[in-house]
């Protein structure tokens, strides 16, 4: 029999080589042969990428391949519908981005960005977006939950070194949790707003330990929006990982995602790029820090509404919450576990439902359930809504706008009126 062993060998491994042609063709054919790439989310690392399950069948085109790089196949939106609402609401500059099915897919530009200069608003001018940096700033901090360096349910004195507490609740902890969905008691007291002209002229510990910082209620039993309890939460941040909040926002998700953005213009690759605010028809001067910590954890005008960045770039922050964590070309940038979080409903206020960085609206855009989050600060109006169910959204961005809003959801008029607008169906 040994005479045989070799032929045999032969026959079968050319048997094998016939097998695998045959199905090969058959998927080229578009025969359902089932390919699983998926990637078990428990076993990938932080730089791992996660493939999807796909059909032979359902093989992207080259076209719809490209919508997986990061800025390339948006197609600028023209349209008059669009031109009419800005002009309406008076706007100096209206910048926007669209999500479809998790990608950003259109851009739509209004107006001017430099009255001065005389630049016209592009799809590359960036914005101070005020409050939209909310939502990445919780995204950075889930990132470092995910690394085990913060969790949400402990006292944050831990990071601080001393006690903090509401004077008038000295046996209640206060938690990350409670900060990032406003029921931490946290207020915007005397000394945060005297501390509004010098990020660093208050201590953090005289701050945390002064009775105007903080509401009469027990903390994680009601809900205030505070825009120090955000900054708190790029505090805490800082402590834990031992990096500036800066450091941390371009690390973790602005350098992957190729991103062209910060909490500061310096860190603004081409900040000749950004916009000039406007109130009304007079330009104004945000307050943008400079990169000055005297010590980790002390800066709080960064986090709650400092970010600058473009819209487009913006709703790419927001994919990565529609893509269970990953950015478009597959990289995990948040565990499953915790976008999870940032989307549950983590408080009721009396029907207002609270999440983590944003508000989830039911039914404020046709029949959907939408997270959103508005921001108004130096003549910017701007809010962000995406449905997770269909992996869509809007982001706008305004300047110079008159300020009216919605009674019934809150949402700045020409915001709610453009979401309406561009809103894939």
């Amino acid at each position: 029999m040994k005479k045989y062993a070799l032929p045999v060998f032969i026959i079968s491994v050319l048997l094998s080589f016939v097998i695998v042609y045959v199905y090969c063709s058959e998927s080229r054919k578009g025969k359902s042969v089932s390919v699983d790439l998926s990637v078990v989310p428990a076993l990938v690392s932080d730089s791992d990428t996660v493939s999807r399950s796909i059909e032979a069948t359902e093989v992207p085109s080259e076209a719809e391949l490209q919508k997986t790089s990061f800025a390339e196949n948006i197609h600028e939106i023209r349209n008059d519908e669009l031109d009419a609402i800005s002009e309406k609401h008076e706007a100096v500059g209206v910048q926007c981005a669209v999500i479809e099915n998790g990608f950003v897919t259109g851009s739509y530009v209004y107006g001017t960005a430099d009255r001065e200069n005389e630049k016209a608003v592009t799809r590359n001018t960036k914005y101070r977006v005020a409050s939209l940096s909310k939502l990445f700033t919780d995204m950075i901090c889930m990132r470092l939950v995910d690394k085990g360096l913060v969790a949400l349910d402990d006292d944050i004195s831990e990071y601080y070194g001393f006690s903090v507490r509401n004077p008038a609740y000295p046996d209640t902890p206060i938690t990350a949790r409670m900060l990032m969905t406003h029921t931490a008691s946290v207020a915007d007291g005397r000394l945060f707003d005297i501390s509004l002209d010098n990020a660093s002229s208050i201590p953090i510990n005289q701050l945390l330990t002064d009775r105007s910082t903080f509401f009469a209620y027990k903390p994680g039993s009601a809900h205030s929006y505070s825009n120090l309890s955000n900054a708190l939460v790029g505090s805490v941040c800082e402590l834990a990982s031992g990096m500036c909040f800066e450091d941390l926002a371009q690390s973790l998700f602005l350098d992957p995602l190729q991103l062209d953005g910060g909490y500061l213009p310096v860190s603004v690759e081409n900040a000749e790029e950004i916009g000039v605010l406007y109130d009304g028809d007079s330009a104004v001067k945000p307050l943008l820090s400079t990169r000055f910590h005297p010590v980790l954890g002390q800066t709080v005008h960064l986090t709650q509404g400092n970010l600058i960045i473009s819209a487009t770039d913006y709703a790419q922050l927001l994919c990565v919450l529609l893509n269970d964590g990953c950015a478009a070309d597959g990289t995990r940038l948040l565990s499953k576990k915790s976008v999870a979080e940032l989307l549950r409903v983590q408080f009721n206020n009396g029907g207002e439902l609270i999440g983590l960085g944003s508000f989830i609206y039911e039914g404020a855009v046709e029949d959907r359930t939408v997270y959103a989050h508005t921001g108004s600060a130096y003549g910017m109006y701007a809010c962000f809504v995406f449905d997770p169910a269909a992996a869509d959204g809007v982001v706008v961005l305004t300047s110079g706008a008159r300020y009216e809003t919605d009674p019934q959801t809150g949402i700045y008029s020409i915001c709610k009126e453009l979401i309406r607008a561009l809103m894939p169906d």
